[in-house]
């Protein structure tokens, strides 16, 4: 359990690392427009959320465990808030994290994580 937890911890951190650079170099781009930012934001947050529940059950031996669907919701939500940490050090604005369009990204990112681990 405590690897599972451990590659999951990492791999939201370095999820939200990644998007966060995503999300910085489609800001510098002039051609894109805030709304698509937003869609492609939510879509990296859904892309962490795939990447926390493959590490959680590749940490895990390949086991399935109800417990381990709550360890994936977690590294899901440390990814979303390392995400809202790293933004603005990459004077970024981190008000999409509000946005309702990403907060139903994170709603599947959610779901997306804890599928790769249900029993």
């Amino acid at each position: 359990m405590g690897r599972a937890i451990g590659l999951g911890a990492a791999a939201a951190v370095g999820g939200a690392l990644a998007l966060a650079v995503v999300v910085w170099v489609l800001v510098r781009v002039p051609a894109i427009s805030s709304t698509i930012g937003i869609y492609i934001a939510a879509a990296g947050i859904v892309g962490i959320g795939y990447a926390v529940g493959e590490a959680v059950r590749y940490g895990s031996g390949q086991k399935l465990d109800r417990r381990l669907r709550y360890v994936a919701a977690g590294g899901v939500f440390l990814g979303w808030l390392a995400t809202a940490i790293l933004l603005p050090s990459f004077n970024v604005s981190a008000g999409f994290l509000g946005n309702p369009v990403a907060i139903v990204g994170l709603v599947i990112a959610f779901y997306v994580a804890s599928s790769r681990v249900r029993v």
